[in-house]
């Protein structure tokens, strides 16, 4: 059993990793890299201004950039451009891959510096507020790849910036000083297991927003409309736990912690899986299975017994089935120091399940049964993410004419490739009623998916 802090040194540790990997431009033309890391450094969206001196439609379009409410959007989430593109005859090469045939262009590019939102031609302020906040929008949307998460608000920035850089979740208070139930949230904050919460996991971020004439723009940005409010927020700046109102200890402890475990979830899905089974993981996928991994030393007597389990007869056929299987030797615990270490593998055989995309499904050290391990396999089927063709259901009527059913609907799903499950039962009786139930569970039906057809006989 891991310990509360060993727990957050692995959430620190996968914090940190993501946060200091580069942060690399997607095709961005060479004339955009500096401005694309000045906005990154501050937290922002890059907007460039294609635009000429000579251009009247460009001259008036710098009217609406000063409108007032234009101004408040561009301070709080874009870092401003401008491209002189001349007659055409500056920053060609910039224009063609960017598909400038006209001025004024305004252009949105994310961190990542993929284009998220274009504009030609002139817009007169409500237009150009209208643009950006679509373009606010859409930075906050899923992109192909890794989600890139949302623009942190300037507001907490730092904060964010200090929290990432001390491999925590940064969990910022919305307060005043004149609301009770702000001074009754910190009774909360004050209680012993929360404290020991907070210091393990969490960088805590006081905001007072007065009475609420302070700190508008980004009490709108994160849908804060009452006090107290906490947030907590991913390492990409995502919101992870929302909290609107006064809660007792019971109940902001299990917040706190539903936020660490889906950050964990979330963190471990970023990262993929490690390189010593990558190879293998692009197998278990090219054949529409799942990877699993057997950990195992040659010196190891419960390892050598555990290849009895995998003899048996029918847990070879559901490995066959439904796994790409990969024993990896570890040694003496001297080979894939890195890759034990990352998926806390502290003694063999351990066995661990992957989905298509490196999330772990299931994870177990020790001996097994036969019986045990197909459980373990049949846990981890029905967790998984991978598409799976539904489960046969035979009807009597398909096999009408035959002399044995029975017989008829076995040889019809061997020549499936499947075994067949015969659920007899009586109509209206309760007994087989409730295991009608069971068949039908979300969980047993995705177990069954992968392997075996359905054959209820009245």
């Amino acid at each position: 059993m891991k310990t509360l802090g060993q727990i957050a040194s692995a959430v620190a540790v996968l914090i940190l990793f993501l946060a200091f990997l580069p942060v690399l431009p997607a095709q961005i033309h060479d004339d955009l890299t500096g401005p694309l890391a000045d906005a990154n450094r501050e937290g922002k969206l890059l907007l460039v201004d294609f635009y000429g001196d000579w251009c009247p439609w460009c001259v008036k379009m710098d009217e609406s950039f000063e409108d007032a409410g234009v101004k408040e959007l561009m301070k709080s989430g874009f870092h401003y451009f401008k491209l002189d593109v001349g007659q055409f005859d500056k920053h060609q090469d910039c224009c063609k891959q960017y598909s400038v045939e006209g001025i004024p262009f305004i252009a949105v590019f994310d961190p990542a510096g993929e284009v998220i939102a274009t504009n030609g031609g002139y817009l007169d302020a409500a237009n150009l507020t209208t643009f950006l906040k679509d373009a606010l929008g859409k930075s906050g949307g899923k992109k192909e790849g890794k989600d890139e998460g949302r623009t942190v608000h300037p507001d907490i920035k730092n904060a964010f910036d200090e929290a990432t850089r001390a491999g925590k979740l940064l969990l910022v208070d919305f307060y005043g000083d004149w609301c009770p139930w702000c001074t009754k949230m910190d009774e909360t904050f004050e209680n012993a297991d929360v404290k020991e919460l907070m210091t393990n996991f969490f960088h805590y971020v006081k905001l007072d927003v007065g009475k609420f004439e302070r700190h508008k723009e980004c009490m709108s940005y994160y849908g804060v409309e009452g006090l107290p409010h906490v947030i907590v927020l991913r390492p990409d700046g995502e919101i992870v736990m929302s909290q609107a109102g006064y809660a007792p200890v019971d109940e902001f402890k299990a917040n706190l912690w539903r936020a660490v475990e889906d950050v964990a979830k979330w963190l471990e899905s970023e990262m993929g899986i490690h390189p010593d089974l990558e190879e293998s993981l692009e197998k278990a996928n090219a054949e529409n299975k799942l990877l699993l991994v057997d950990f195992y030393g040659d010196w190891c007597p419960w390892c050598v017994k555990m290849d009895e389990t995998m003899a048996d007869e029918d847990v070879k056929e559901m490995v066959a089935r439904g796994f790409y299987y990969v024993k990896l030797d570890v040694g003496k615990f001297e080979r894939h120091q890195e890759c034990t270490s990352t998926y806390g593998v502290d003694g063999i055989p351990h066995w661990m399940v992957f989905d298509s995309d490196g999330t772990v499904l299931a994870s177990k050290g020790g001996y097994m049964t036969p019986d045990d391990f197909k459980t373990f396999l049949l846990d981890a089927t029905s967790k998984s993410g991978k598409k799976q063709a539904a489960c046969p259901v035979f009807q009597m009527s398909d096999f009408e004419g035959a002399d044995d059913a029975i017989t008829a609907a076995v040889n019809k799903a061997k020549a499936m490739d499947r075994l067949v499950v015969i659920h007899f039962f009586r109509e209206g009786n309760e007994a087989d009623d409730g295991m009608k139930g069971v068949f039908a569970d979300k969980s047993v039906a995705g177990a069954m998916s992968s392997s075996f057809a359905f054959f209820p006989v009245d």
